[in-house]
């Protein structure tokens, strides 16, 4: 019987512009972006992970934002084989890519809000952000 796998989930960076205290990816490096993988390497993950029986791609980070062109070659490579793809994001940089997120095919996002206390989300998020 084949492996079968539910989806592939790419940390596309650690890079962060924030730096919350309560973040899953907090043994990552966020001022110095941890290595990444090459283009064609991605293609071949992708395109194996649909082999396994995969039927989704999840990109996170750090924020996966940060590293555009990475995220949109994800997304595009992702839809050629028919997987849904969704991102999580902290939304700082949402509005500017949104298009091309929408053009790339992306079919979910997930905006990470650690508060609804504005006076707390402002503490949590280094005091460069206003909810």
């Amino acid at each position: 019987m084949k492996n079968k796998i539910a989806g592939l989930r790419f940390i596309v960076t650690s890079l962060c512009n924030y730096d919350c205290p309560i973040c899953h990816n907090e043994w990552e490096p966020k001022k110095r972006e941890v290595s990444g993988l090459e283009r064609d390497l991605i293609d071949e993950l992708i395109v194996s992970a649909k082999e396994l029986g995969a039927q989704e791609v999840d990109l996170t980070g750090g924020e996966p934002l940060l590293r555009r062109d990475k995220v949109l070659h994800i997304i595009r490579s992702a839809k050629q084989q028919g997987l849904w793809t969704n991102l999580t994001t902290n939304g700082f940089y949402l509005d500017e890519n949104l298009a091309d997120l929408q053009e790339a095919g992306l079919d979910e996002v997930h905006v990470h809000f650690p508060t609804l206390n504005p006076v707390r989300y402002i503490q949590m998020m280094g005091g460069n952000s206003d909810i």
